[in-house]
């Protein structure tokens, strides 16, 4: 048994203890109300975060008293989340125990919301310890008996729509879906170089990933630079890729140098100022449909990435690579998607 066998064989065990110890709920119910307050257990991740802002908001336009408290396990979603204006408060499930005790663990809420749809044991943990008179989760066998009410889409639909479901269940009108940034801190380089910046003028391409196979080789960003040379570039990257950046802004005259960004949020304020991104399979590519800036959006060939994780921009062109990596993805492919889209942008800005 391998490492990663063990850690699936060990969370699987801790999951199946705690079903089997702690009180059982009968899933199947509907929501009739009060709905006064609301906990959401959110992920580590900002990708997953952003595509649960429809549902903040959507719940606040309907219930403008209603209380949202989020529960994070990462110290910067918290960060992430704590200035959202929609959100009542944020807490560290990790961070001062009695706080989060006295806070979440012994008091009571209408409804909580795991979004996880497979089995994690921290989110099934907490699902537990936290009193709520009405839990929503994700239908799979391990979640029964510890919700009152699984939602049962097909695994590989969009993870915003699987989010959105909620609003369903708990009777909230409308449809709108789309997802939003909360505001963070800009640091003062940043908003200098933004009150700089043309609006609708750049191109952004984002070389960064949280995956090596999500990456895409240095000389193909080389590639596509070189064969726009009558369009002008930003270079957008996680500050651990800063030599890559340099070296492509120094390499290519029409690459205009940025600061790099401190957080997600300085990221999306150069990003709804772009004529188009260029992106790997990362949070950016939803932080550009939060904007409605138009993508094309570079993708593994991979289902689940692809089908529950795909571009929401109004305008996007998803760029598959022939193999589990997008360093197979050739040159040619990216740069004829990004020429369909610049003529697509163009069309409309005629009409």
């Amino acid at each position: 048994m391998n490492k990663e066998e063990k850690k699936k064989y060990y969370r699987q065990l801790s999951v199946h203890l705690l079903r089997k110890f702690v009180w059982k709920r009968k899933s199947g119910k509907n929501f009739r109300g009060p709905l006064r307050s609301i906990v959401f257990l959110v992920s580590e991740r900002y990708g997953d975060v952003i595509l649960l802002t429809p549902v903040f908001r959507r719940l606040k336009l309907a219930f403008p008293d209603l209380e949202i408290h989020a529960v994070a396990f990462k110290r910067h979603i918290v960060q992430f989340l704590t200035e959202d204006s929609n959100i009542t408060r944020v807490h560290f499930a990790k961070g001062d125990y009695l706080v989060y005790a006295r806070d979440v663990l012994l008091r009571r809420f209408d409804v909580l919301f795991n979004p996880k749809d497979a089995p994690s044991f921290n989110f099934l943990l907490h699902s537990s310890l936290i009193h709520a008179g009405f839990k929503v989760g994700h239908a799979h066998p391990n979640h029964e008996g510890l919700f009152d009410h699984l939602i049962a889409m097909e695994y590989f639909s969009p993870v915003v729509e699987r989010n959105c479901a909620l609003l369903d269940v708990l009777h909230v009108p409308g449809t709108e879906c789309r997802p939003y940034l909360p505001p963070m801190p800009v640091s003062e380089m940043m908003r200098n170089f933004l009150g700089g910046m043309e609006c609708g003028g750049l191109i952004g391409i984002n070389i960064s990933a949280s995956m090596a196979e999500r990456f895409w080789q240095q000389e193909k960003w080389g590639e596509l630079l070189e064969a726009f040379r009558g369009e002008r570039f930003v270079v957008l990257a996680d500050p651990k890729d800063r030599n890559k950046k340099n070296v492509l802004e120094a390499a290519h005259s029409n690459v205009a140098a940025t600061p790099v960004t401190g957080n997600v949020f300085e990221a999306g304020e150069i990003i709804r100022r772009l004529k188009l991104l260029v992106t790997l399979d990362t949070s950016l590519v939803h932080i550009a449909a939060c904007y409605d800036v138009p993508v094309v959006a570079l993708f593994r060939n991979d289902r689940e990435s692809m089908s529950r994780f795909p571009p929401l921009s109004p305008q996007s062109d998803m760029v598959v690579s022939p193999g589990p990596r997008i360093d197979a993805l050739p040159a040619c492919d990216v740069k004829d998607s990004v020429k369909r889209m610049l003529e697509r942008i163009q069309k409309r800005a005629v009409l």
